[in-house]
């Protein structure tokens, strides 16, 4: 096709999809402003940065601004700087002159890639919905897929494109391999065919060295990318082969250019050397290594990877396009995911994913050679051609079908469309393999022309008209000439048979007749030797005596000194040992003494910190208790200053009261005695005797002194009565101020407190900011940080301005978030909402998808915006109201709910679809106000709708349940009436009415035929176990040929071999006891090899293996019971003990063979055998299908246990030792062999 018609051919396909014109329009826009970009150039400043040189390109400029729909300010701001984050903060730098080119690449392929998945999106958004389920996914979805695969691509200088490229044709080649190769091999392995495996080219050391989840390739590049080198190649490297430097799919290259690499020579270009963080040059050496793949030696640069697998858009880029009239540009930032991602991991998912669908289809492959690179038809290069069959992996596949078998056709077809039609009765009795054979001789196909599997007849190439020619003969009747081929192959069959017998019989004759001759000639040897040779004998065993007893001397002498030079050696050994040993206990002891001395030393330093820290809480405390003390002892001071004055005020008024009464009592002592000297006057002394006058002044003196001692009396009391209001008022004082000492004390303990708990909540607070700021620090990405700015800026835009363009904007739509239903856990889904008008510029309807997802302008009665609608009230504690408005129609049916990505978008839309119907803001709330309740009980009738339908569902389906099961019983009467299917509990257990139920849904098998799919899962089941019972005849169980069978077996009636016993190891029996045999594998892959392990293990490292193993919550309880029964040693159980001594007796008597039949016939230990009577012996060793030979071992056996088991019960010895008896004897049979 012309170019012309290509791009017609894209618009119509386009427009089927729900992509509009205007909406094509806007896509060429930005695709040509992305090419315009390319051609914007730029010079160097004299400070080494970066300028758009628009003396060269300012057409360019101009072009990309008009087209984008931006300034060219805005545009030539964004290629000459960048902005980055430091503390929250937004920087903004110059871009280097070597770097600007790059940057202006960078921004030009992360506007193609997201323009192509908004494509991809809006695609997939009208593919993959199912309109009869109203917008709901579909997830029974079936295709037919073409997976183009990708060229495999080795040039002078191979990149991550390359790189990337290869590994996807590696995956795509192992996926081959396995369809074509491997699994044709298998097929002859699983049909027993003759077949010699070739090699296969096995790509699986280079997957594990790019896919392994922490040591890969790809995480490895991740991880550099995250880390703060982010464009150290040299690190990388270093990682990269200190990983898999092993591996021998990766090696170290030193320069550019490995195996047969095309086109031309790139020039090197001049390097600046520049040191990495680790110290080493990364530039001006070639940095790379070179990957042998399976088809060429590929060298990769690894220059440019770590940039290009973290080069994404820049924040700076959406700001710029913020403002775009593009509405294309804006859902590009709004649909973009908030988690920033690199190339790989993004095209790794996209391998992942792409061989999952894979995997489940059934693939056909097409390849394509192109004989030439002259692009002619009439031109065959054998060499072209090789290596693309190489590179392709062909020659194994052509290999496999030329030697192998392509055409194949299974016995039973053969069998079904013959059998019918055969008269010839030497072939009519005979199964479906001899048969089919038998008729290839009647059709001249010879034995090198095909190989028999199991089940299909296998023909090698070039025989497929044979095959087509006996298919196309079906149901016709053989002719003679055919029954005479046939016949004559029988005869001459059954003639080499009987040939083949006799000549067994001559040569098993010829074998035991010189058995018995050496047996003949051993015994009369034997007795000759003995008779001849007693003499020599004896004088042999003299002359060796004679030579062993001085043997023995010397012997023994050499003995001595060789065991005192080895008891020498093995003391001076064991001592240097014990110097060893003593050194490094000395060394361990002094190590440990040092660390013990550090940890003291860390917790002294601790203890000083603590102590430092309490003394100066404690000096701060000190300072606040004296300074409060010394405000205490200044009040204090006062009130005893206060108080001492008033002592002393009341002393001087008790002195002066005391002088006051002394002076009285003076004058009083004067007053009595100016009396008492007119008395003593009258009488003159003369007159008295010295007697007298002695006893008148003793009486004086005594009157005297009894007035001065009621004076002393008097003051003393005066005194104490003082003394007494002294210490009262002292202890007052006193008690006052230890009340106000204690009040004190408590106050400063109260602020104490209060200042610890302030202080640590604000230690611990600053230790949270610390954290918080660490935390958003790393785990807040430039990506949402620009969503902050982003979501900061929606308040401030033009309304009015917006408005006025709505039209434009509504003709290319926009992003929403669709809700349905009450499920409020449900994923909402991206939908485009668009509305169209018509030529006069009327709004016509408003679309959110294909088909029946429209509704006309008119049929919309308002707009409402916030929670107005059942969706949205069941949702509002998850959604902001200001981003959701719903679409609601005259009809309850009629209503979309959609949330916007911004504040902003909500309110464009909302406002702007009022305005197309003409209505105010105010109409459409009290509109959405009235018709909330009936919305509201709309939405209740439709739920009660459907529960009730899910109840008549539920009663259909416990019909059909039941019905089901009445199936399953009949089917389980009917084949136990047959009699020949040995149907026990473990059979109904595994083939129970729950899961063949589930099969039958699964399988969506029609009701019609259950019957016939219970009984083929049973029977298979039982014939694949042999369950069936065993109704051959003696003599045919003995060998001989039966009716319609030949010599060599193949015939129906033969025997069925009993089921080979497969011993279960302790870790096996032990997971299967506990129904935990599901975790068997991934246990023996942690290191689990026996029970001893487990024993060995603590509680708390049998849950981290739990956990390593991924077990649910009830299997980890269940297994950490296991664990400690089996510590304690409640396991092994008695059944698996007595089960044991049952497969060691087999084993003696080489029965082991049938431990499993004897086992589901019933024999679960040694018990059972003492129980059963002769008949039962014999009816046991028939139901277990043995040999003649085998049946008689088994029958000697069990009499041979009985009567030791009655022996040892007789003579009250345990009948445990009965086991070990047979082992030990087994022993000693070996050693005397």
């Amino acid at each position: 096709f012309k170019d012309i018609e290509n791009f017609q051919e894209l618009r119509e396909s386009l427009e089927k999809f729900r992509i509009t014109p205007d909406e094509q329009y806007v896509l060429w826009q930005v695709t040509c402003g992305i090419l315009n970009l390319g051609n914007v150039t730029f010079k160097r400043e004299g400070d080494g940065y970066a300028s758009v040189d628009l003396s060269k390109c300012q057409k360019y400029v101009d072009n990309v601004a008009s087209l984008w729909g931006i300034k060219a300010d805005a545009l030539i701001k964004r290629l000459e700087t960048a902005s980055m984050q430091v503390n929250k903060k937004s920087i903004i730098t110059k871009i280097n002159f070597d770097e600007a080119f790059s940057n202006r690449d960078s921004i030009a392929k992360g506007f193609y890639e997201e323009v192509f998945l908004w494509l991809c999106e809006r695609i997939n958004e009208e593919l993959f919905l199912d309109e009869a389920k109203g917008d709901e996914k579909r997830s029974d979805l079936k295709f037919i897929g073409v997976l183009d695969v990708f060229g495999f691509e080795n040039f002078w200088d191979n990149s991550l494109e390359q790189f990337c490229i290869n590994y996807t044709n590696e995956k795509l080649q192992q996926f081959f391999n396995y369809n074509i190769i491997m699994s044709e091999q298998e097929e002859y392995l699983k049909e027993s065919v003759m077949w010699t495996p070739l090699s296969i080219p096995d790509n699986k050391e280079y997957l594990d060295l790019v896919e392994d989840k922490t040591t890969g390739f790809f995480a490895l590049l991740d991880s550099q990318c995250r880390g703060p080198a982010k464009d150290d190649a040299v690190a990388f490297m270093q990682q990269l082969f200190k990983k898999h430097g092993k591996n021998k799919t990766i090696v170290k290259a030193t320069k550019q250019g490995a195996g047969n690499w095309r086109g031309t020579k790139v020039k090197k270009k001049k390097l600046t050397k520049t040191k990495s963080r680790r110290g080493s040059v990364s530039g001006g050496v070639f940095s790379g290594f070179t990957i042998i793949h399976y088809a060429d030696h590929v060298c990769y640069n690894v220059a440019e990877f770590l940039k290009k697998n973290a080069e994404s858009v820049h924040a700076d880029t959406f700001k710029m396009i913020k403002n775009s009239k593009r509405s294309i540009l804006t859902q590009i930032k709004q649909a973009k995911s908030r988690k920033k991602k690199t190339v790989t991991s993004v095209f790794h998912k996209g391998i992942r994913t792409l061989m999952k669908n894979l995997e489940k289809t059934e693939p056909y492959f097409v390849r394509c050679i192109n004989p030439n690179t002259h692009k002619s038809s009439k031109e065959w290069d054998q060499e072209i051609v090789e290596h693309q069959l190489r590179c392709g992996g062909l020659i194994e596949a052509l290999k496999v079908l030329k030697l192998g078998y392509p055409t194949r056709v299974p016995y039973k077809t053969l069998y079904e469309k013959y059998h019918g039609s055969v008269d010839n009765p030497l072939i009519k009795n005979m199964n479906e393999a001899a048969f089919s054979t038998s008729l290839l001789i009647a059709w001249d196909v010879k034995e090198s022309d095909y190989e028999l599997g199991l089940t299909k007849i296998f023909f090698k190439p070039a025989k497929a008209a044979i095959l087509d020619t006996i298919m196309s003969k079906a149901g016709e009747p053989l002719t003679d000439e055919q029954n005479k081929k046939i016949t004559a192959f029988i005869v001459g069959k059954r003639v080499n048979q009987l040939l083949g017998a006799a000549r067994s019989f001559i040569k098993f004759r010829t074998d035991i007749r010189k058995a018995r001759a050496a047996l003949a000639w051993q015994y009369s040897g034997r007795v000759a030797s003995i008779l001849g040779a007693t003499v020599v004998k004896q004088l042999q065993i003299c002359r060796k005596q004679i030579e062993e007893r001085k043997k023995k001397e010397a012997v023994e002498a050499m003995q001595t000194m060789f065991r005192g030079c080895y008891d020498r050696r093995e003391y001076l050994q064991q001592m240097q040992k014990y110097k060893e040993s003593l050194t490094v206990i000395w060394t361990a002891y002094r190590r440990m003494q040092m660390q013990q001395g550090l940890r003291q030393w860390l917790l002294q330093k601790q203890a000083e910190r603590a102590k430092a820290r309490a003394e100066e809480l404690a000096r701060k405390a000190e300072e606040e208790r004296l300074r409060l003390a010394a405000e205490a002892a200044a009040a204090e001071k006062l009130a005893e200053d206060e108080a001492e004055a008033q002592r002393q005020k009341q002393e001087q008024e008790a002195k002066q009261a005391e002088v006051q009464a002394a002076a009285k009592e003076a004058l009083e002592l004067e007053r009595a005695a100016a009396a008492m000297k007119p008395a003593f006057a009258v009488t003159p002394r003369a007159r008295l005797s010295p007697d007298e006058e002695a006893k008148t002044k003793e009486a004086e003196q005594q009157l005297l002194l009894e007035q001065i001692q009621k004076s002393a009396n008097k003051q003393n009391m005066i005194h104490a009565t003082m003394q007494k209001q002294k210490t009262q008022m002292h202890l007052k004082v006193a008690t006052q101020r230890k009340l106000q000492r204690t009040q004190t004390i408590e106050q400063m303990l109260d602020d104490r407190r209060t200042a610890d708990v302030a202080l640590a909540v604000a230690v611990q607070q600053q230790r949270d900011q610390e954290s918080e700021m660490e935390e958003d620090e790393l785990s807040t990405s430039s990506e949402e940080k620009e969503e902050q700015e982003w979501s900061s800026e929606d308040e401030d835009f033009d309304i009015t301005e917006l408005l006025e363009n709505f039209e434009q904007i509504a003709r290319l739509g926009a992003k929403f978030s669709r809700h349905a239903g009450k499920r409020i856990h449900k994923k909402p889904q991206l939908r485009t909402v668009k509305v169209s008008f018509s030529e006069e510029g009327k709004p016509l309807t408003l679309s959110w998808g294909a088909g029946s997802r429209a509704i006309k302008m008119k049929d919309i009665w308002y707009i409402a915006w916030g929670y107005y609608t059942p969706t949205f009230l069941a949702r509002k504690d998850r959604l902001d109201p200001e981003k959701c408005f719903s679409i609601v129609g005259h009809s309850e049916k009629q209503v979309l709910d959609l949330e916007a990505y911004t504040k902003r978008d909500a309110k464009i839309w909302v406002k702007g679809l009022r305005k197309l119907i003409n209505q105010t803001d105010k109409k459409a709330d009290e509109l959405a106000e009235m018709n909330l309740q009936r919305l509201v009980q709309y939405a209740q009738k439709q739920e009660q709708a459907k529960q009730q339908l899910k109840a008549k569902q539920l009663r259909v389906v416990k019909l059909q349940q039941d019905l089901f099961v009445m199936t399953v019983e009949a089917v389980y009467k009917e084949l136990e009436e047959q009699k020949i299917w040995r149907i026990d509990a473990n059979v109904r257990n595994q083939f129970n009415a729950a899961s063949l139920y589930e099969s039958v849904l699964k399988e969506d098998i029609a009701w019609r035929k259950w019957q016939w799919f219970v009984r083929e899962k049973i029977t298979n089941y039982l014939t694949e176990n042999n369950l069936v019972r065993n109704v051959a005849t003696r003599d045919e169980q003995d060998g001989h040929i039966g009716n319609g069978a030949t010599a060599g077996g193949t015939g129906n009636d033969m025997a069925a071999k009993p089921e080979v016993y497969t011993e279960e190891d302790e870790v096996s029996m032990f997971l299967k006891y506990y129904k935990l045999k599901k975790y068997d594998s991934a246990l023996r892959e942690n290191g689990l090899e026996s029970l001893d392990d487990l024993r060995s293990l603590s509680d708390e490292s049998i849950f981290k293996i739990t956990n390593e193993v991924s077990m649910a919550t009830l299997h980890q309880n269940k297994f950490l019971a296991a664990c400690r029964e089996l510590k304690s040693g409640d396991y092994p159980p008695k059944e698996i003990q007595e089960s044991g001594k049952v497969y060691k007796w087999l084993q003696h008597y080489g029965l082991v063979k049938y431990a499993t039949v004897l086992k589901k016939n019933g024999l679960l230990n040694m018990d059972d055998i003492n129980h059963l009577t002769e008949h039962e012996i014999i009816a046991l060793a028939d139901e277990c299908a043995m040999g003649v030979l085998h049946k008689k071992k088994f029958i000697a056996a069990c009499h041979d246990f009985k009567q030791k088991y009655r022996a040892m019960k007789k003579a009250n010895i345990s009948t445990k030792s009965i086991i070990p008896t047979l082992a030990k004897r087994e022993t000693e049979g070996c050693l005397l062999m």
